[in-house]
């Protein structure tokens, strides 16, 4: 009797195992790259061994056979990244070229207008008014009859205009240039200071002016008295020239 329920249940783990075996039956499916079903445990060793041999020569077959693939995907990504870069680089190319041209007709347009407005006269108009205080805190027969042409007749503190002088200048033409200087510090007697024209750019002489204006003869003296420090020039300058200007041509 107990001989009959060993082989019952010696049956009963065989079909379990069975059904454990054939329920893992799909990995000798192809397609997981194996194509072997698991060795049985009844099957000898020298067959197991056999087995894994050519599971492991399947493995390297299958290792062979990717390995291109791989390789050949990492460098059509390879290749689709320069490509990017490529046009990227283009792109910023066509940019900086297109910002190069618009830059270009800029300049050309600030050219173009610099060269029209030289074509045309300019003026500019400037003026200077000079207050001049006389003083005579003592009396002295000299001064008196300078002043008064009486020695005893002593002469009043005043103010007076010592330069009242408007004036245009400014470009006829390119290479033109024209001024127009008048005083009128003595209101009975209105004179001219500067009233010329002149050219520029000429070759050797550069500037050459026409008209009435000031003699060469010192910086002192060329220099407008809108820049001094003091009312007067110094004294040598006006006690040997005080009439400095003359109508002439000069270079």
């Amino acid at each position: 009797m107990s001989k009959k329920w060993f082989m019952a249940f010696a049956a009963i783990v065989a079909m379990t195992l069975g059904g454990r075996l054939s329920a893992q039956q799909p990995l000798a499916d192809p397609s997981y790259g194996i194509g072997l079903a698991p060795p049985s445990l009844n099957e000898p060793a020298g067959n197991v061994d056999q087995r894994l041999g050519n599971v492991e020569q399947r493995l390297e077959q299958l290792e062979l056979y990717r390995l291109p693939a791989i390789e050949q995907t990492s460098e059509q990504r390879l290749t689709g990244f320069l490509a990017d870069d490529d046009e990227k680089e283009d792109s910023l190319a066509d940019r900086l070229k297109d910002l190069e041209g618009k830059w270009k007709k800029f300049e050309d347009g600030e050219k173009k207008k610099k060269a029209d407005a030289a074509k045309k006269p300019t003026q500019k108009w400037s003026g200077r008014i000079h207050w001049d205080y006389w003083g005579f805190p003592e009396e002295s027969d000299l001064a008196n009859a300078y002043e008064t042409g009486d020695p005893n007749n002593n002469p009043n503190d005043r103010f007076t205009f010592r330069r009242v002088r408007f004036g245009v200048a400014g470009d006829i033409l390119e290479t033109m240039l024209y001024k127009i200087e008048m005083e009128f510090a003595n209101p009975n007697d209105p004179a001219f200071k500067d009233v010329y024209i002149g050219w520029k750019e000429l070759p050797v002489l550069q500037t050459v002016l026409l008209g009435n204006q000031k003699r060469p003869y010192g910086l002192d003296h060329l220099n407008s008295s809108r820049y001094n420090v003091f009312l007067e020039r110094p004294f040598i300058i006006e006690a040997v020239n005080q009439d400095a200007r003359r109508f002439g041509l000069c270079a």
